[in-house]
Order: structure tokens, then sequence, then C-alpha cells
């Protein structure tokens, strides 16, 4: 199984922010499945990993989904595999989570790390739905945190 470790700030596997798209395109073995309105995001393994372009055609966001057939890891965990909760206590100790965002609990940004958490809902007592994370983005510097305070 493929792993894509992400490192916040600089890349995901071999996809690095701020990476030209010809470049990403040739580390990647397959070609991008283009969304016809969106030619701005290249699509690979079946949308599992999403690459956005600025204008230039510069990476500034990249996200990863699970259940894609691979596996994200970040600060020595398994993103997909642990509870949402287990990936919070690790990241929190590394960087704190905008607590004013509107969609906390389902949503998690980390405007230092410019990463972000997600998940479609939020678990009831003893339900599976939405224990864990469902994707996992990191951008480029003021991707998040040039939002913050706006």
């Amino acid at each position: 199984m493929k792993v894509y470790e992400v490192e916040p700030l600089k890349q995901i596997g071999d996809i690095g922010l701020g990476m030209d798209r010809e470049e990403v395109r040739k580390t990647m073995p397959e070609e991008p499945n283009i969304s016809g309105s969106r030619d701005h995001v290249d699509n690979y393994h079946d949308g599992g990993l999403q690459v956005f372009y600025d204008e230039n055609n510069k990476v500034e966001f990249i996200e990863l989904l699970r259940g894609s057939g691979f596996t994200a890891t970040t600060h020595g965990i398994n993103v997909f595999d642990k509870t949402a909760q287990e990936v919070l206590e690790v990241i929190t100790k590394v960087s704190e989570y905008n607590q004013d965002d509107l969609e906390v609990g389902y949503s998690y940004v980390f405007p230092d790390l410019e990463l972000s958490l997600w998940r479609p809902s939020i678990p009831e007592e003893g339900e599976e739905d939405g224990k864990y994370f469902s994707t996992i983005g990191i951008g480029v510097q003021g991707y998040y945190s040039a939002t913050i305070g706006e």
C-alpha cells in the first residue's frame, strides 16, 4: 500500500507546495483526472489525491481522502487509521487549531501548520460515522493563516 507522508508547509509524498504542475505530473505514476469545470485541480487515485494550483500553475493546496487505497501519515501517526480524537491529541501537541472556526467539530484548521482535517459528521455516542477524519490537507504559507482574524 502506498504511504503518503504529510509534511505541513512542505509536501505530501513527492508533491511539494509551490511545485510546478508539469513537475507534479512527472512525479505521479498515472495521468491526472481533470474535473471539467475545475481546471485548477488534478485528481489522482480516483480523486483520493487532489492537487490544487494557483493562477501560475503552482501547487497551493494538496488533499488526501480516506479510503482511497493508500495511507496518510503525519507526526508519526496514520491519520486515517486513528480516531479523530487520537489524531487531534497528537497534532495539538504541535499546534493549536482555530477554535473560532464555525465548522469546528467537522473541520479542524491549524493555521500555524496550514493544515486541515475534515469529517462529514460528528459521531453520536457509540456510532462509527464521523469517528475518523475523511480528509487531510496542507496549503502554502498564508493559505489558512491569512484569513484568521478577518
